[in-house]
C-alpha cells in the first residue's frame, strides 16, 4: 500500500504541474490572441483609410480621363478641320491607315516617295484612297522592302516592288518606253566623280549632273581622310585582316572597324561636322562593333555621329560617307555584296551605299580578296577595277594608316559582338568547334610564352596569310612559330598562291614540309613533352597548341 500511494502521489503532482502548465499556455495565448486581435483593429483602421484614399484617387482619375477625352475630342476635331481645309497633307504610309481621320478620306492626288521600298499592300491601299490619279516616286535601282519571311507568297508580295509588279523595270531594262514613266536625268546631290560610278553600271549613262555639282565637297577635298580625292579606296589586303561571323552569319572585321574609327576622327580633326558624316557597312554585327569602338574612344564618344546598315541609310545623304565592305577570308563574298546573279539584289545595295555620298566617298575593302573571290557579276567587283582603271592613286595602303591590332583586340571585338562565346570555359573542353574555337585559341595565344607549333596537311600560304597579324604579334613578344603541312605541290589548287604576298620565312615562321600519308599521327612524333590541344578551326584546319 505504501508502494501504491507513493506512485499516486507522484502522478498526482505530475498532472498538477501539467495542469499548471496548462493554465499558464492559456494565459499567454489569450494575451497573444488580445495582441493579434488589437492589430487587426488597427490594421482594418488604416485599411479603411487607405480604401476611402483609393476611391478618392479613382474619382480625381476618372475626373482626369474624361478631360483627357474631352481634350482628344477637341484635338480630333482640329485634326479634321485641318485635313478638311488643307491642300496638301504629308503622312506616312503605316500612318495613313491607322489614323481615323485620314483612312477615310479621298484625294485627288496620292504622291508616295521612296515607293521602290514601299511594301505593295501598302501602295494598293493609298491608290484607293485617290480620286484621279497616285504618283509613285522611287529607284528601283536601289533597296526594295523588306520582309523576314521566306515563303513564296511573301517573296510574291512582299519583297518585290511596285516598278516590278508593274512591268516598269522590265520596260527601261529592254528600253522600251512606257508613257506611264518619268525619268528623271538631272542629279543634283553628290560630286560628279561619284555618281559616275553608279551611272557607269546601273543607270546606263542616262544621268546628268545638275549646275554646280562640281563644286560639292570643295571645303573638305583637301583634308583628310582621302586627302585631295572625292573617292578614296583604302585597301587593307596588304594587312590580311580576318573576317569572322556570328551564328545569325553577320559579319565583323576588327581591323577594318579599328580603322574606319581612325578615318572618322581624321575627318573630326579637319573640321568636318559630326552631322555630315554617315558611317555605312552591309552587317550588323560590324555596325554594333564600330558603334561600341566609337562609345570607348574618349576624342569622339561624345560626337553625334550617324552610324547604320545601308538599309537603314537609304533615303538619307552625308557630305562624306565612310563605307565598310567588311568582307574577306577566309569565307566567301557574302550574299550582301556579292549574290552571284545579274542584277542581283547585291547591286541595290552597293548602289545605295554609294550614292548616299555627297563630296568624299571613302571605302575600306580587301581589294585583292574582290578580285579573287568576287564573281564576275558582283557589281562591287566591277565597281573596283573600273575605279582603279581610272586612277592609282584613288587606292590607299591601310598598312600604312593603322598599326597592327593584337589578339586582345580581336577577343574583344568577340565579345561585343557575340559575348556569349566567352561564357565556355576553355579548361573544361577538349574537342572544338566553330562556337567556342576562339575562345580557346585566344586563351592559349594570350597566354604563349616561347612556342607555337601548328600541324596541318591542308593549311597553305593563303591561309597562314589569315593569320599574319597574330603570327606578326608573336614575333614581337619572342615566340617561336612553327608550322607542319605538306609541299606546294601536294596542296589542292585552290589552297595555292600562284604569285605569293606573303612568305612566312620573311618574318621569322619556320614552315617543315612532311609527307603526312606517311606520319604516325601519335603524341610520341609530336613533342610528347609538351601537352598538346587539338582545335577544329573555323577555316577547316586541325591546330595543335604547344604550351611551354
Amino acid at each position: 500500500l505504501q508502494g501504491e500511494t507513493e506512485n499516486l502521489k507522484r502522478a498526482y503532482s505530475e498532472n498538477e504541474a501539467k495542469l499548471g502548465g496548462i493554465f499558464n499556455n492559456k494565459e499567454i495565448k489569450d494575451c497573444e490572441l488580445e495582441a493579434i486581435e488589437s492589430k487587426i483593429k488597427k490594421d482594418k483602421i488604416k485599411f479603411d483609410a487607405v480604401f476611402t484614399r483609393k476611391n478618392e484617387v479613382e474619382k480625381v482619375i476618372k475626373g482626369i480621363d474624361e478631360k483627357i477625352q474631352m481634350v482628344k475630342k477637341l484635338i480630333s476635331e482640329v485634326d479634321r478641320k485641318i485635313i478638311d481645309e488643307a491642300l496638301v497633307i504629308a503622312t506616312t504610309l503605316t500612318k495613313i491607315y491607322i489614323n481615323n481621320e485620314l483612312k477615310n478620306q479621298r484625294f485627288d492626288a496620292v504622291v508616295v516617295d521612296e515607293g521602290s521600298m514601299a511594301p505593295m499592300p501598302m501602295l494598293f491601299y493609298c491608290a484607293g484612297m485617290s480620286k484621279e490619279k497616285i504618283i509613285i516616286i522611287g529607284d528601283f535601282k536601289q533597296l526594295p522592302p523588306i520582309a523576314i519571311s521566306k515563303s513564296e507568297s511573301v517573296k510574291k508580295w512582299l519583297k518585290r516592288d511596285i516598278f516590278e509588279e508593274a512591268g516598269i523595270k522590265e520596260a527601261v531594262n529592254n528600253e522600251v518606253i512606257d508613257d506611264r514613266l518619268v525619268q528623271l536625268q538631272v542629279q543634283y546631290r553628290m560630286h560628279p566623280e561619284i555618281i559616275e560610278i553608279s551611272n557607269v553600271f546601273i543607270y546606263n549613262n542616262l544621268l546628268v549632273n545638275g549646275d554646280e555639282t562640281a563644286l560639292i565637297g570643295k571645303d573638305y577635298l583637301n583634308t583628310d581622310p582621302g586627302r585631295g580625292k572625292h573617292i578614296a579606296i583604302y585597301d587593307i589586303s596588304s594587312v590580311k585582316p580576318w573576317c569572322s561571323r556570328l551564328p545569325t552569319w553577320s559579319r565583323f572585321n576588327m581591323y577594318s572597324a579599328m580603322l574606319l574609327v581612325k578615318l572618322t576622327k581624321e575627318a573630326l580633326k579637319s573640321d568636318i561636322k559630326p552631322k555630315e558624316i554617315g558611317i555605312v557597312a552591309p552587317y550588323r554585327a560590324q555596325i554594333n562593333l564600330i558603334q561600341k569602338l566609337i562609345e570607348e574612344d574618349r576624342e569622339i564618344s561624345k560626337q553625334n555621329l550617324y552610324v547604320n546598315t545601308v538599309h537603314k541609310f537609304q533615303g538619307n545623304e552625308k557630305e562624306i560617307i565612310i563605307f565598310d565592305v567588311v568582307d574577306c577570308h577566309p569565307y566567301n563574298p557574302g550574299k550582301l555584296i556579292d549574290d552571284k546573279m545579274a542584277e542581283g539584289e547585291d547591286e541595290r545595295l552597293i548602289n545605295v551605299a554609294f550614292t548616299r555620298a555627297r563630296g568624299k566617298l571613302i571605302i575600306i575593302a580587301d581589294i585583292n580578296y574582290i578580285k579573287e573571290r568576287h564573281s564576275c557579276t558582283s557589281l562591287l567587283r566591277r565597281m573596283m577595277l573600273y575605279i582603279e582603271s581610272k586612277s592609282k592613286e584613288i587606292l590607299i595602303n591601310a598598312a600604312n594608316e593603322l598599326d597592327f591590332y593584337n589578339c586582345n583586340d580581336l577577343k574583344y571585338a568577340l565579345n561585343i559582338v557575340h559575348a556569349q562565346d566567352f561564357k565556355i570555359d576553355p579548361e573544361d573542353i577538349s574537342v572544338y568547334t566553330q562556337r567556342n574555337f576562339y575562345t580557346a585559341f585566344f586563351a592559349d595565344i594570350l597566354n604563349v610564352k616561347k612556342k607555337i607549333i601548328i600541324f596541318s596537311p591542308f593549311i597553305s600560304e593563303r591561309q597562314i596569310d589569315n593569320f599574319i597579324h597574330i603570327f606578326k604579334l608573336l614575333k614581337r613578344r619572342g615566340v617561336e612559330v612553327i608550322i607542319f603541312t605538306r609541299p606546294a605541290v601536294n596542296q589542292s589548287e585552290l589552297s595555292r598562291i600562284k604569285t605569293p604576298i606573303f612568305s612566312p620565312m620573311k618574318i621569322g615562321i619556320c614552315p617543315i614540309f612532311l609527307r603526312l600519308s606517311t606520319i604516325n599521327l601519335t603524341r610520341s612524333f609530336f613533342l610528347p613533352e609538351y601537352p598538346l590541344r587539338l582545335f577544329f578551326s573555323q577555316i577547316s584546319f586541325k591546330l595543335l597548341t604547344v604550351r611551354v
